[in-house]
């Protein structure tokens, strides 16, 4: 109860009532992220608390970036990231992901990041390890980790006090 109240609130800090907003300059930009944040798939509005919330509960989030070979309307689908098996980084540069490996077998996905040639986005998959230890991370830990063993001793206390009161009333 305590862990899921530390990220409840968390939660509802960043989110808010009324979840995040964006503000766009070029009018240009603003019609494509237009659509991409009110595609009734992608749906951003209505998912961002849910979106938060798996970030702080597993550490990382993968969305597979699904983009129509005829509309080219982008969007996204989460994938669970306890099916990775191995982070490739470009010219083994920690802050540089290039490559997410799955399990042998299953086709890798080449991360979203910009094309130094032409200078736009380019990969199949956004990549976001906020929570590391060390810069040459690869992989990110949940939110929580570091009062992991705290909430653990709270909840052995507290489930103590609760039998002994309860073994007191009885006698």
């Amino acid at each position: 109860p305590m862990a899921r109240a530390i990220i409840d609130t968390y939660t509802s800090f960043c989110v808010g009532d009324s979840g995040v907003s964006y503000t766009v300059s070029n009018p240009e930009v603003q019609v494509v992220v237009d659509e991409f944040w009110e595609d009734p798939r992608n749906n951003l509005a209505s998912i961002q608390e849910l979106l938060l919330r798996d970030q702080l509960i597993m550490g990382e989030t993968l969305l597979e970036m699904l983009v129509g070979a005829g509309s080219g309307v982008v969007r996204f689908s989460p994938l669970d990231t306890t099916s990775v098996h191995d982070v490739v980084n470009l010219r083994g540069n920690p802050l540089w992901p290039d490559k997410i490996v799955f399990e042998p077998g299953a086709e890798d996905l080449k991360v979203v990041a910009v094309d130094d040639a032409t200078g736009l986005r380019d990969g199949r998959a956004m990549w976001w390890t906020p929570n590391k230890t060390l810069v040459t991370d690869k992989r990110s830990m949940p939110f929580l980790m570091p009062v992991l063993d705290w909430l653990d001793s709270y909840d052995t206390v507290l489930s103590n006090l609760i039998d002994r009161t309860a073994l007191a009333r009885y006698m």
